[in-house]
């Protein structure tokens, strides 16, 4: 798990993880399920298969010197 959220609407929290692959993804759905069964009312999962990386400061700050 790489980051936890408190969220306001629909869900209560939202969870960002970072598996290897899908079988990997779907041990660790299946753990939480079975830890946390009387927590755990209902969940979705949105898989991203890359994550962009987007860069705000695209100079070299010696560029402005």
């Amino acid at each position: 798990i790489i980051f936890v959220e408190k969220v306001v609407g629909k869900w209560d929290f939202e969870y960002d993880v970072e598996c290897n692959n899908d079988k990997e993804f779907r041990q660790l759905i299946r753990e939480m399920k079975d830890k946390l069964s009387d927590t755990i009312m209902d969940y979705q999962t949105i898989t991203f298969y890359y994550d962009y990386k987007i860069n705000y400061f695209p100079f070299e700050i010696s560029e402005f010197e």
